[in-house]
């Protein structure tokens, strides 16, 4: 686990620990508009707390949410292995592309187009498109493909305030009994750390909560269960190609 640091907003501490090393994410977080929630413009405002914090960064980048399901655990598979719907509950999402045709399976690339507006109300079958935020791309690749058990893939951003930062995702489901099953959403972002701590230090600077991706990851699980448990009605439309981005596996909610 990650120690809380106290960092200057401007400096990060280099790796080794022979000091400290000027940070050009602060200059782009600060400057470049993206965080419209927590007020920034191009002129920043007066700091919410000292410019000096502490960030927790285990708390910022470590995540999960479990939740019971009314479904049996091979169709919550078949639903979660789609990724061409993750769009339907992931706050951020807004559109999957897979990089080759043909079905999903362990190895196989995706790009996320995703938005950050650093909220976490975004209701089923909804997108976040039309909001204030950077718009950025996800790279992932496709980890494991286990039917009934588990679902994990890799991602690295690419632009965006986490540009470079790696991350590691995974559904986990338990059955309880035929009908049931506990579903748990981990989520990680794995550093670098300076930039992690960058993040979250401009975060407290301007009042926002650190554990943005805690309370996205839990919203998430709770779309997921409304879609599953049939309390929602899609208004997304259904990608032209979905097959581009399903698993190998059959899927019995592809035309729910």
């Amino acid at each position: 686990m990650s120690q809380p640091l106290t960092l200057s907003a401007s400096r990060t501490p280099n790796p080794d620990g022979s000091g400290y090393s000027e940070n050009p994410w602060f200059d782009k977080l600060t400057t470049s508009g993206w965080l419209e929630r927590c007020s920034i413009s191009r002129q920043p405002p007066e700091p919410v707390i000292p410019i000096t914090g502490r960030v927790d960064v285990a708390l910022l980048s470590h995540a999960e949410t479990p939740l019971d399901i009314g479904r049996p655990a091979s169709d919550i598979y078949a639903y979660l292995a789609d990724f061409s719907r993750q769009v339907e509950w992931a706050h951020t999402y807004l559109a999957v592309e897979a990089l080759a045709a043909g079905p999903l399976r362990v190895g196989s690339q995706l790009v996320i187009r995703e938005k950050q507006d650093l909220h976490w109300d975004k209701g089923a079958y909804t997108i976040i498109a039309d909001r204030a935020g950077p718009t950025y791309a996800t790279h992932v690749e496709v980890a494991a493909l286990e039917p009934a058990r588990r679902i994990a893939w890799r991602t690295r951003y690419e632009g965006g305030p986490l540009d470079g930062v790696r991350g590691e995702w995974a559904f986990v489901l338990e059955p309880v009994d035929d009908a049931i099953t506990v579903v748990r959403f981990r989520a990680a972002w794995l550093g670098p750390e300076s930039t992690l701590a960058a993040f979250g230090l401009e975060l407290l600077r301007q009042g926002c909560p650190v554990d943005v991706l805690a309370r996205q990851v839990d919203r998430a699980m709770h779309n997921i269960r409304t879609i599953l448990e049939g309390r929602a009605e899609s208004v997304i439309p259904r990608p032209q190609a979905e097959e581009s981005a399903t698993p190998s596996t059959d899927s019995s909610l592809r035309s729910e």
